[in-house]
């Protein structure tokens, strides 16, 4: 009487919980409860509440996996019941719970049931089974009592425990039970997303992008459902594995799936060429090899190129292989600049024929002459003119790059002129130099005709029918030396006069 007396002074001071104004927000999961959290006897957790003070306990030594558990009183019999506090649960996640339970001993039954509900108020109603003993509680040890449950629709939920006693004094007093916990398995069973992958394409070349759409999970290797994948050789050109891990955002469960690709080698394109830099208008020969086909990046096809740059060029050649995998190769080719040719030339204007002509080429390094009569080499060369004569000089630099220059010689026969130049029929051309305006004058010969070249031997002044003197105008000609042919009556006259 004395034990029942002092449990009832134990009852007396506890207080039955109800949800209060601190609990308005619910737990997430996973949600544990092993009681180590009270301080006192009797003592629920926040936001607990139980439907019997008296049946529904708390002590704070000896429990399951601290010194702290909760137990029901076999005293009245009946179902008794522990409520936890508001718990956010979604639909569409399976949920475990467990508990741990225990009694005294088991030669005389009191204990006929422990069960675990889900509900949507700390109350009786609308309670949805868990899990339960499903009879007689007779186990010594503490014992898991777990299954897994969903809910139809998201929101707030309690977990109830009930412990159903007959009343019997001689069997054990109390059914002491620990460690709730509410939490989201990952197996292959529940919760874990159910993922697939679809490539678009299951060979591909190294360097070339795969595309990987995924399926089944929420979120895919931290982003989008389409993953990008560049082909690396790193495997070879054997096969390799894409992999994917999916994750459910709701339950935070993961699945990883891989699916295999076949890595197609990519040939290696060589490109060779006979000169790596040109003269200006010469060509280079690029020839590709490694490949099965070639195409450049001027758009021709095959394995060889003929190169003309004008200025450095970098050409590009993609070859492709059988499989279609594709590689490229450059080839930089540079342009040397053609040597600017001049020639000089001892004489200017028209030559008289047998007079001695020297050329002199300049801008080069080594010279080759040509002319419809002969080919002479070196820098300066010498000739004794007997008809008007055309050089085409060709000039080589340290390159090999050659320039030219055309050099014309007029001669003409120069009657009435001696060998050496000395006139037979003086004519005085005066003055000379002058501004433009000359006057001519042969001594007791009449002029037919007077025609005045320039220095590459172009007729610039013409005038016919004339008397023993006449005057020329020059002005429009440009300054410089220019070559009066004279016509008489009795010969031809050659003169050299400046225009300044």
């Amino acid at each position: 009487m004395k034990k029942i007396y002092l449990t009832l002074l134990i009852v007396l001071s506890f207080s039955s919980g109800k949800l209060s104004a601190q609990c308005a927000t619910a737990s997430a999961t996973p949600y544990y409860e092993n009681f180590e959290g009270i301080t006192a006897v009797n003592q629920l957790p926040t936001c607990w509440t139980v439907s019997n003070p008296g049946t529904c306990l708390t002590f704070t030594n000896g429990g399951f996996s601290g010194n702290k558990f909760a137990a029901f009183y076999y005293s009245p019999s009946g179902d008794n019941y522990f409520y936890s506090m508001a718990i956010q649960l979604n639909a569409g996640i399976t949920y475990s719970a467990s508990a741990w339970y225990v009694v005294s001993f088991n030669s005389n039954i009191t204990w006929t049931d422990l069960s675990m509900f889900v509900g949507p108020n700390q109350s009786t109603t609308g309670l949805v089974p868990i899990a339960s003993t499903n009879g007689n509680v007779t186990n010594t040890f503490y014992t898991a009592l777990t299954n897994t449950f969903t809910v139809a629709t998201s929101g707030v939920y309690y977990i109830a425990m009930r412990g159903t006693s007959n009343g019997s004094v001689s069997g054990s007093q109390y059914l002491s039970w620990d460690d709730l916990s509410v939490t989201v398995p990952c197996t292959p069973a529940f919760n874990t997303p159910s993922l697939t992958l679809a490539l678009s394409s299951n060979s591909a070349c190294v360097g070339s992008v795969i595309t990987v759409t995924a399926s089944g999970a929420h979120i895919y290797n931290g982003g989008s459902s389409v993953i990008t994948i560049t082909v690396t050789n790193a495997s070879g050109p054997g096969g390799s594995a894409i992999t994917v891990i999916g994750t459910n955002t709701l339950t935070g469960c993961t699945k990883q799936a891989s699916v295999a690709i076949q890595v197609l080698p990519t040939p290696s394109v060589l490109l060779f060429t006979n000169a790596t830099s040109v003269c200006k208008g010469s060509s280079a020969i690029l020839t590709a090899a490694g490949a099965s086909s070639y195409t450049w990046s001027d758009a021709s096809t095959g394995s060889t190129l003929i190169a003309t740059p004008t200025v450095l060029t970098t050409y590009t050649v993609v070859g492709a292989a059988a499989n279609g995998c594709t590689n490229s190769a450059v080839q930089a080719i540079g342009v040397f600049p053609l040597p600017v040719v001049t020639v000089t030339s001892s004489a200017t204007g028209t030559l008289c024929s047998g007079e001695e002509v020297t050329l002199t080429g300049g801008g080069a390094g080594t010279y080759q002459w040509n002319s419809n009569a002969s080919t002479l080499t070196g820098s300066t060369i010498t000739f004794t003119s007997g008809t008007t004569i055309t050089f085409t000089v060709s000039g080589t630099d340290a390159n090999g790059c050659v320039g030219k220059a055309v050099q014309v010689t007029n001669v003409d026969g120069c009657t009435g002129l001696s060998r050496k130049g000395r006139e037979v029929f003086p004519v005085k051309i005066y003055p000379n130099p002058g501004n433009g305006l000359y006057s001519i004058e042969a001594s007791g010969e009449e002029l037919r005709s007077i025609e005045v070249s320039d220095a590459m031997g172009r007729i610039v002044f013409c005038s016919k029918g004339l008397t023993d003197k006449t005057e020329i105008n020059l002005n429009e000609l440009s300054n410089g030396i220019y070559t009066v042919k004279i016509f008489l009556i009795s010969g031809i006259n050659y003169k050299k006069i400046v225009k300044e």
